[in-house]
């Protein structure tokens, strides 16, 4: 098809707003107009942005986590610290339901940069692992889908090809769930790009911002993964943005209701409610809580497994021992905790003890070889397992032509790449080493110490890194 006949016409179905100055994008399974040729399902990407309607949360109020032996071999103490640091700023914030209302305890701009990690191609394994993680608890990056493609057409009018697009946004502002051009305080608009080489496909591509406090974009840490491999050296985040926060408080907020099932591994609560169980919420309708809310769940009692919901409200990640390489087994764990639920007639939240069985880890760390990227020379650096396992309750909820909503569960599988540092070649021949370093993994923040440089057992320093890369 010769471009040089080609004319664009580009249709934007775009509603008129009111100004807004944050978003978020939400993850699921890919639709069925997300297909590869408009920029959806790429390599390395785990689904799909959704409607607000479609989202995906936990239903369980505590998450587990593990390192396999292939992890610990490779990245040791430090590298654990780093993950740990990771779900740290997680467990810190506070519950949704009590986050003020324009979220403006939050920053706008946490990313920061080493230079010298930079430089030497060094990638922050706290950072990284954050982004990860906002993935496996529904969130996508905001700064890819403020603008995408719903459609392509190609026509034939008068023996000249016209391509047609339709452009939608799929960012929402946390405050008024409104579509948004804005993630955190910067500005976007979109160029449309056909073909996008290698793989061919057209797209809405956001440029940079064009409205921002010093013309630096606010980057969220969701956004760290912008579509497949993307991987910055040198930057690290000290915490969540306040648009980060806002897509975990709009799927985790108690008001936030959603047909929903118990998962399998969650039965009736045995002794009693759990100590520290949740306290009363407000419920809709109603200033009394003792009068609009009852609890059940007692020895005999016929629990509800599939009904209304409102979000979790507060999420805890909890560390746990695995030992793969010695065989030693998963210690089980009983989770006892306070479910919520709708009454049959809709003016009374019941309150359900519960447990829940884990059998094993629901995230867990390894390190592996993932194989090469499409260009067949570069290591893959990271992956997941996937969102195979997240429950579409589209049915539940009478949205059947939808994908979602849903609930999220493990086991989820979060893997590094194993194959850093790499070092490339230009010529089939050298007499020194090669002089083109790679990505390697590391940990650093801003203060005057080096990064720390995995695997932990080669002992690499700086100068090593300097050398070995020519830089």
């Amino acid at each position: 098809m010769s471009r040089s006949i080609k004319k664009l016409f580009v249709f934007c179905l775009l509603a008129a707003l009111a100004p807004a100055a944050m978003a978020f994008s939400l993850l699921g399974p890919l639709k069925g107009y997300q297909t590869p040729d408009i920029g959806y399902g790429l390599p390395g990407d785990l689904g799909g942005p959704m409607s607000l309607t479609e989202s995906y949360r936990w239903n369980v109020p505590v998450i587990t986590y593990a390192f396999d032996t292939s992890f610990i071999n490779y990245f040791g103490t430090n590298g654990m610290n780093a993950v740990d640091a990771a779900f740290k700023i997680l467990n810190d914030l506070p519950a949704a339901g009590s986050m003020s209302r324009d979220l403006s305890e939050f920053p706008t701009r946490t990313v920061a940069e080493n230079f010298e990690a930079g430089v030497l191609g060094i990638i922050d394994v706290k950072s990284r692992t954050l982004t990860m993680l906002l993935e496996q608890l529904g969130l996508a990056a905001p700064e890819r889908w403020v603008f995408a493609l719903r459609a392509r057409a190609v026509q034939t009018i008068g023996g000249v090809i016209v391509i047609n697009y339709t452009v939608i946004k799929l960012n929402y502002d946390p405050v008024t769930l409104l579509p948004s051009s804005y993630v955190n305080t910067s500005l976007y608009t979109y160029t449309i790009e056909d073909p996008i080489k290698p793989d061919d496909y057209a797209d809405a591509v956001e440029g940079d911002p064009l409205a921002d406090d010093d013309g630096v974009p606010d980057m969220t840490v969701a956004s760290f993964r912008r579509h497949g491999f993307f991987v910055t050296s040198g930057l690290f985040f000290r915490g969540l943005t306040r648009d980060d926060v806002g897509g975990l408080r709009y799927l985790l907020n108690p008001a936030h209701l959603a047909n929903e099932a118990l998962l399998d591994t969650v039965t009736q609560a045995v002794g009693g409610p759990p100590p520290g169980g949740l306290g009363w919420i407000a419920w809709f309708g109603n200033a009394t809580n003792s009068a609009t809310n009852v609890v059940i769940g007692g020895a005999g009692t016929n629990i509800i497994t599939t009904g209304l919901r409102p979000g979790i409200n507060k999420l805890t990640f909890k560390k746990t021992q695995y030992d793969s390489l010695i065989g030693q087994a998963f210690t089980p764990l009983t989770n006892r905790y306070v479910d919520q639920v709708v009454g049959s007639n809709g003016t009374r939240l019941i309150k359900q003890n519960l447990q829940r069985a884990i059998t094993q880890p629901d995230i867990l760390f390894v390190c592996e070889d993932l194989g090469l990227r499409g260009d067949g020379l570069t290591p893959i650096p990271f992956t997941s397992s996937g969102i195979g396992a997240w429950i579409n309750n589209s049915a539940l909820n009478g949205q059947g032509s939808q994908s979602g909503p849903g609930v999220i569960q493990g086991p989820i599988r979060l893997s590094f790449t194993d194959q850093f540092p790499y070092f490339s070649n230009s010529g089939a021949t050298f007499l020194t080493e090669p002089s083109s370093g790679s990505d390697v993994w590391g940990s650093y923040d801003g203060s005057t110490d080096a990064p720390i440089i995995y695997p932990a057992y080669l002992n690499l320093t700086l100068e090593d890194l300097r050398r070995l890369s020519g830089k």
